[in-house]
């Protein structure tokens, strides 16, 4: 019945799927042999029903569990989820089970799919035996929400779409009172944003600011693009990228819109972090981000001192020293030794935080012989930190160096006793086992 169907369903998912594994994407297609005539009659039989017609003709023209899934990792400055699954399996097909809700009719709605989060997608066989209609349930919520009048008009819109995930949140921006909705305004907005991600190319886009602008929207920053950037005015890139931030209302968007238009700008953009700074308290940015600007656009000295008056100010305020992941929030992008001389005396326990930001200062192994030397908070800081740093070109020039703080380390492991410290030590003595002088 849905021969053809399933044909072209396949041509297209596989197409799709090849597409976004060459832009770096995490794929998978699973397509197993259709469902023999014994399979769905015990199936029948054990629910006491007969299959509709297209999902019978799903099981045995296509395959007894098929599933299509992608994700894109970086969802910076995209409005929607970036991810999609779509599918069907046999070990899925069974009465959904409502638990107590006496109002729904146990034997109603049939689960074709599960969706990894715990949600359903359901055949209504109310609706209509042969054709039901297509439902999603969330879990959590309990809601049923009409995706399509069939098997058959659901795998086509879902195809559409490009395989949109199956749980709940990511449905919701294409759907309206009947069903998916390839017409609305978000679904041509989703459609327009996959179609650029996958066909507009970085030899297009390097030819006009504006869609290199959009280039970098829909595939993030790396050396290439900051070198392409390059070729332009440095005021010309930055009010064009002011400029899109001005047309931008989602404020998702809007946040990875000024992380990038800092990260392609830097101290070019350093008037306009002053502008930010300057702007009334309830009209700043996300503090976060205003942070990241700081460290990259601003001088550092200047950049430094706006965090820590900003850090005393709020400690007086909530009368009480910042704790370890506010100081690495507002600290961590300078990746510089004057933070760690700077924590030195506001350093505390629990020390989480603590270690990333004393980890992401570019210690040298002064500081951690000086830190190692220490007491309590300070050498629990420093053991942690070198276990959780990955980068230790700037934190040791010689062997010498090297074997000091692995004395210190060995030192502090003859005295411990609690098993998470002797671990923690342990992980720092392994990364200096596993580093190489160049």
């Amino acid at each position: 019945m849905l021969q053809q169907n399933l044909i072209e369903w396949q041509q297209q998912w596989k197409q799709l799927l090849h597409q976004l594994e060459q832009k770096g994407a995490s794929t998978a297609l699973l397509w197993e042999e259709p469902a023999t005539d014994q399979e769905i009659t015990d199936m029948e039989q054990e629910l006491e029903v007969t299959l509709p017609e297209e999902l019978r003709s799903l099981l045995q023209d296509g395959g007894k569990k098929v599933t299509m899934y992608w994700q894109i990792t970086y969802p910076q400055t995209a409005a929607f989820d970036l991810s999609g699954d779509i599918g069907w399996n046999i070990e899925s097909i069974m009465f959904s089970d409502f638990g107590d809700d006496e109002q729904i009719d146990q034997k109603r709605y049939l689960c074709f799919y599960h969706a990894g989060n715990g949600d359903e997608l359901l055949l209504d066989l109310y609706s209509n035996p042969q054709r039901p209609m297509v439902f999603h349930w969330g879990h959590e919520t309990g809601e049923f929400r009409i995706l399509a009048v069939s098997l058959t008009d659901f795998l086509n819109k879902v195809t559409e779409l490009s395989g949109i995930g199956a749980e709940e949140w990511q449905y919701t921006p294409f759907i309206d009172n009947c069903g998916l909705n390839l017409y609305s305004q978000q679904s041509k907005k989703w459609k327009q944003w996959i179609h650029d991600y996958l066909y507009f190319t970085f030899e297009e886009a390097k030819q006009n600011l504006h869609q290199l602008i959009r280039y970098t929207e829909l595939n993030g920053v790396d050396d290439t693009i900051i070198q392409a950037f390059s070729a332009y005015r440095p005021d010309d890139v930055l009010q064009a990228w002011l400029e899109r931030l001005h047309t931008e209302h989602n404020q998702s968007i809007k946040d990875g819109l000024l992380e990038y238009t800092g990260l392609i700008n830097r101290h070019h953009a350093a008037d306009w972090v002053r502008e930010l700074w300057n702007l009334p308290e309830e009209q700043r940015i996300n503090s976060y981000i205003l942070a990241y600007l700081t460290a990259i656009c601003l001088p550092e000295d200047e950049g430094l001192e706006r965090i820590w008056q900003k850090i005393e100010e709020k400690e007086k305020e909530k009368g009480r020293k910042l704790n370890g992941y506010e100081a690495n929030t507002g600290l961590k992008n300078f990746h510089s030794r004057k933070v760690i001389r700077w924590i030195k005396d506001r350093v505390n326990f629990p020390y989480d935080g603590w270690d990333d930001l004393f980890a992401a200062s570019r210690p040298h192994s002064e500081d951690y012989k000086e830190w190692l030397q220490s007491k309590n908070v300070h050498q629990q800081i420093a053991i942690s930190a070198l276990g959780k740093q990955t980068e230790l070109k700037q934190t040791f020039d010689t062997v010498e160096q090297i074997e000091s703080v692995r004395v210190l380390l060995e030192q502090v492991m003859s005295k411990a006793v609690i098993k998470k410290e002797k671990r923690i030590i342990a992980e720092a003595l392994y990364v200096l086992d596993h580093y190489q002088l160049e």
